[in-house]
């Protein structure tokens, strides 16, 4: 298997999660559905957290995009949360 330099790995990552999150909230049609998978993804963060050491830098990049998306998706969320803000 070729070795690639850590940069290649980072892009790759980074691009394969954003995808993966964009579409995985495109496809959903209801807010109670984005809960659940936020829901879900925070269970397994605190599963994983027990075997990698490494956790926390993860979960708040996917925290942090799975909220941008989502206030793009739902209208709700954003009004929710401006009414939290402001």
């Amino acid at each position: 298997m070729p070795s690639y330099p850590d940069n290649k790995k980072k892009f790759f990552f980074i691009a394969t999660s954003l995808v993966s999150v964009f579409l995985a909230i495109f496809y959903m049609t209801d807010i109670k559905e984005y809960y659940f998978v936020l829901i879900f993804s925070i269970f397994i963060f605190v599963k994983k957290s027990k075997y990698e050491n490494a956790t926390i830098k993860p979960a708040i990049i996917f925290t942090f995009l799975y909220l941008i998306l989502g206030i793009l998706k739902f209208e709700v969320l954003f009004t929710m949360l401006r009414k939290i803000f402001y």
